[in-house]
């Protein structure tokens, strides 16, 4: 839950600008998603059964920006629920964002938001896997048909962002950012000898931290950054073991354009 809780995070790929009241811009962002060892997928059934969780390596969500006087910007983007491999994303971003302090070449901005997710797929019984039948090799679990597995979250975050001006079009900047989550993921399977109906919930903040170019240049603006959250998992069984690191890394690209 919190791997697709950073996966999604919305960051605004760039620092923080002053925009005029009445200022609109539209862009599209693109992310990676890393993807998962067999370790790392092993999360079902108390850490005992891969899932399917590897369904695409990128993700796009629509952009968009109106500057609200007085250096405020609302900023808002979707990841809309296109299907993919079985599993479809909706998440929506708000957040608000100003410059707070600024010199010739240095800029501290902050940027605060809320945003909700669903995610909805076949993630603990694959379609491929009813398909398969009694064999145990590719239907180890014994499912009769493709779950209906739904996780939702929401969250609440703060950013700051400090960027420097390396040329009159080009600035380079680094972000910190912490968010507050509640997340719970519903399992929905029918297997050979049981319906599965977990509920599983997650209630805690997470942090991240990005690098990232930003390049604008008449009304078009091009940003991108690498960016890091340091999460981490208890795997034993049991809930008892040592945690581990399984930190999360994306790189993010956004492209937009000024209207006004």
């Amino acid at each position: 839950m919190r791997h697709f809780a950073a996966a999604t995070q919305s960051t605004g790929v760039s620092a923080p600008i002053s925009r005029r009241l009445g200022s609109f811009e539209l862009g599209l962002e693109t992310d990676s998603i890393p993807y998962l060892s067999a370790a790392q997928r092993t999360v079902g059934f108390n850490g005992t059964k891969e899932e399917d969780l590897n369904r695409t390596p990128v993700i796009a969500r629509p952009h968009a920006a109106i500057g609200l006087g007085r250096g405020f910007s609302l900023v808002a983007d979707w990841v809309p629920p296109i299907r993919v491999h079985g599993s479809t994303a909706n998440v929506v971003t708000v957040a608000l964002e100003r410059p707070l302090l600024q010199t010739d070449t240095w800029t501290i901005g902050a940027r605060v938001g809320a945003g909700s997710g669903r995610l909805r797929g076949d993630f603990t019984c694959p379609q491929a896997a009813a398909a398969a039948g009694d064999d145990p090799v590719r239907n180890p679990s014994q499912c009769l048909r493709a779950s209906d597995d739904v996780q939702s979250y929401h969250w609440k975050n703060v950013a700051v962002v400090v960027s420097h001006a390396l040329t009159p079009s080009l600035q380079a900047y680094a972000s910190a950012s912490l968010w507050k989550q509640d997340a719970i993921f519903r399992v929905h399977a029918l297997l050979e000898d049981e319906e599965d109906q977990d509920r599983l919930a997650f209630a805690g903040s997470d942090r991240g931290a990005a690098l990232g170019l930003d390049w604008s240049r008449g009304l078009w603006h091009v940003g991108t950054e690498v960016f890091y959250s340091p999460l981490d998992v208890i795997r034993d069984p049991s809930g008892r073991g040592p945690s581990e690191r399984d930190d999360f890394w994306n790189i993010r690209l956004k492209t937009s354009y000024r209207f006004r």
